[in-house]
């Protein structure tokens, strides 16, 4: 796939089973709604930690539960929470600051020394955390994401019936995930031709799902479940170099147990295409156009139409003045921010927030 590094991929309905029965002496982090998974089975509850949040309480959990086993295998099964918190746990030790989550140098003396194989059997097909090196730990209420080459998993598990039976809210939710990945790592400053080969096609992947999901009584009527695992993967690769931009740096700071992260992103970019499209219009109408948009306007419109069809139209945020300060700041210091295809300064954006972004 281009020469971009990736774990190891094996895709067959069933495999889940196979591998609890494989992996049973393993220590195993999961999505809270695959727990049924392991009725039956060998696994005892003493051997998983429920990521039900990818925060620092669970992630200590994982560690104290790796110290009094020594595994070695983690796998994670179910969603970007599940996977992230595992990947974490199997390539750094316990950090006694939480400040130095974020600080690249600050975590290279938390780097494990002994080796754990890291696999990852995704329930979702959006975030892409199976084949990224990066994962996303929330920090005292705030998210902060954490790259290093590190961080790939060595196998990654692909099981389509976990995407058939996952709920229509869970399914929309990543195909927005995917959808916006691949829309923002395309128009990055730091993009390459290999980054920029999956960026593409996955877009144009993810249009023609999201169009053919509308066309059905329910997204879960004949589902393309396979084909959005691997857009998922290649999508998460692709953004885990390339990096995305100011609509996930404006969801980091909107999503909330009631706003899922690939919706947080789908509601607020069509403001964020427009802005951007203020300094950048000639780039960002090629992308539109490999995905058969004639203009920058056709896309934005297809997108707030396929955005309120599927997961609801964006809702303002409400912020005191003085959360606001705060969040401008948390916006202009996030990763993502800076690799958006223009730079906003603080007061266009605080301009620019206040029209639209707060209630």
């Amino acid at each position: 796939m281009n020469g971009l590094v990736w774990p190891t991929i094996i895709e067959g309905t069933g495999i889940l089973k196979d591998a609890i029965n494989r992996y049973s002496d393993a220590v195993w982090c999961v999505s809270p709604s695959l727990m049924e998974s392991f009725k039956g089975s060998d696994i005892s509850s003493d051997q998983i930690v429920t990521a039900k949040e990818a925060d620092l309480v669970r992630l200590n959990e994982l560690h104290e539960l790796i110290s009094k086993s020594a595994p070695s295998t983690i796998v994670a099964l179910g969603g970007g929470k599940a996977i992230d918190l595992a990947k974490l746990a199997a390539r750094y030790e316990t950090v006694d600051d939480p400040s130095l989550w974020g600080n690249k140098a600050g975590l290279l003396q938390y780097q494990r020394t002994r080796s754990m194989q890291l696999i990852a059997i995704p329930s979702t097909a959006g975030s892409g955390s199976e084949t990224s090196e990066t994962a996303v730990i929330t920090v005292n209420g705030h998210k902060t994401p954490i790259h290093s080459d590190k961080l790939r998993p060595d196998l990654v598990l692909l099981d389509p019936n976990l995407i058939y039976n996952a709920p229509p809210r869970v399914l929309w939710n990543g195909l927005w995930d995917t959808f916006v990945h691949a829309l923002e790592s395309s128009l990055s400053p730091i993009s390459n031709a290999d980054t920029l080969a999956h960026s593409l096609e996955v877009f144009r992947n993810s249009k023609e799902m999201i169009d053919h999901s509308m066309r059905k009584s329910s997204i879960k009527e004949q589902f393309p479940a396979s084909p959005a695992q691997w857009n998922s993967l290649r999508a998460g690769k692709a953004q885990s170099k390339a990096s995305v931009g100011l609509a996930h740096a404006l969801a980091h700071q909107s999503e909330h147990s009631n706003q899922w992260h690939g919706e947080a992103c789908a509601r607020v970019l069509v403001n964020v295409l427009a802005k951007n499209a203020e300094k950048a219009e000639a780039k960002i109408t090629k992308l539109a156009e490999t995905a058969g948009f004639s203009s920058i306007e056709q896309l934005m419109d297809w997108t707030g139409s396929a955005v309120g069809h599927s997961v609801g139209a964006f809702i303002p945020n409400h912020f005191s003045e003085d959360e606001k300060g705060q969040v401008l700041m948390r916006i202009m210091k996030d990763p993502c921010f800076r690799t958006n295809p223009v730079f906003w300064t603080k007061s266009e954006l605080s301009i620019w927030l206040e029209e639209w972004f707060y209630e």
